[in-house]
């Protein structure tokens, strides 16, 4: 019995974290690629503002139960990026609105997943060392067992501006009570540190003497 209460107190304050769990799996991936390993050379990094689907009807029904689509999905999605990267990366990071005014003034819209040879030209015009790039794929409100969940799938990629290599990419899904905003920082915070395990195995390696082969 005593088991049983502790089982019991352990669900309630999961319950008062205000994370309740949706319909779908909550997946949350990061994959480095060869120039992550220029990482720590990087200055400057600028956050474009991202893609976002669109929908002809603001409601859609996933697995029986409507979903009321918000908007300004890519500007919310790209803010939240911006903020979580800036409180821990070691270079300068431009935010998606300066960027949005900058190419505005140019009489531009950059936005979205970009093409090699437009992530080459932006970043020149920016003086940045890499981009960030993605897609919000959607951000949603639904109702779930008495709580007002969000659904947030989106990629997201930081792109090499001088080769147009791939750093890194990741994908975020998640499905829980909150915001979309809310839900969408959730996600960010999880992808950063798996970057940051990453970073943390970088160091390590070239931390490492050189072996007999090696030198």
């Amino acid at each position: 019995m005593e088991r049983i209460g502790r089982y019991r107190a352990l669900l309630w304050l999961l319950c008062l974290g205000g994370c309740v769990t949706g319909i779908n799996e909550n997946v949350v991936r990061l994959q480095t690629l060869p120039a992550f390993d220029q990482y720590e050379k990087l200055r400057k990094v600028a956050i474009i503002p991202f893609g976002e689907y669109i929908v002809t009807r603001n409601e859609k029904v996933v697995m029986g139960v409507p979903h009321k689509i918000t908007k300004d999905n890519g500007k919310i999605m790209s803010d939240v990026i911006a903020d979580e990267l800036k409180k821990q990366a070691t270079f300068i990071v431009i935010p998606p609105d300066k960027i949005a005014t900058f190419f505005k003034r140019r009489g531009e819209k950059v936005w979205g997943l970009l093409t090699p040879k437009e992530v080459s030209r932006v970043g020149a015009l920016l003086k940045a060392d890499a981009l960030v790039v993605g897609q919000v794929r959607e951000m949603s409100i639904y109702k779930y067992r008495m709580h007002e969940n969000s659904r947030v799938i989106a990629d997201i990629r930081m792109v090499d501006s001088v080769t147009a290599e791939l750093v890194w990419k990741g994908s975020i899904k998640m499905d829980e009570e909150g915001l979309p905003h809310e839900v969408a920082r959730r996600g960010m915070r999880q992808l950063l540190e798996q970057l940051k395990g990453k970073l943390e195995v970088l160091d390590q390696k070239k931390a490492q003497p050189l072996s007999i082969i090696d030198r």
